[in-house]
């Protein structure tokens, strides 16, 4: 094989080889820093430091048991999202509560602002 040929091979594959190589680190890099951000915002509501919404968290048998386990007796309305229900702590303390659809594409940065939006109006003063 001519020296020639062979060096035409060479720079060939160093032309192919080099950008490809580039790229695929690139490609790497965006899916991890992706795949970091995905993760950090299925963090807990109450576990991220600016999630301290000032609202009480209760845990899933609490909600479950004061639902009488989510019954449709206790559905009070549906939104785009998922149903609500009411629901009635052992205090006797009554609540609302949103059960996310499976279908939902509802993240928690939407989660979150609904129940700012609620609990805002919630605790407002009458103007009225």
């Amino acid at each position: 094989m001519p020296a020639d040929n062979r060096s035409h091979k060479l720079r060939t594959a160093i032309i192919i080889v080099v950008p490809t190589s580039i790229l695929l680190v690139f490609i790497d890099s965006t899916f991890f820093q992706l795949r970091k951000r995905i993760k950090s915002s299925q963090t807990d509501i109450s576990s991220k430091g600016d999630g301290n919404i000032g609202l009480p968290t209760f845990d899933v048998v609490t909600i479950a048991k004061a639902t009488n386990n989510f019954s449709s007796s206790n559905k009070i309305g549906e939104g785009g999202f998922g149903p609500v229900f009411k629901g009635q702590l052992s205090t006797g303390q009554l609540m609302a509560v949103k059960r996310n659809s499976e279908k939902s594409n509802q993240g928690l940065r939407e989660f979150k602002n609904e129940v700012i939006l609620i609990a805002k109006l919630q605790h407002a003063p009458e103007s009225c």
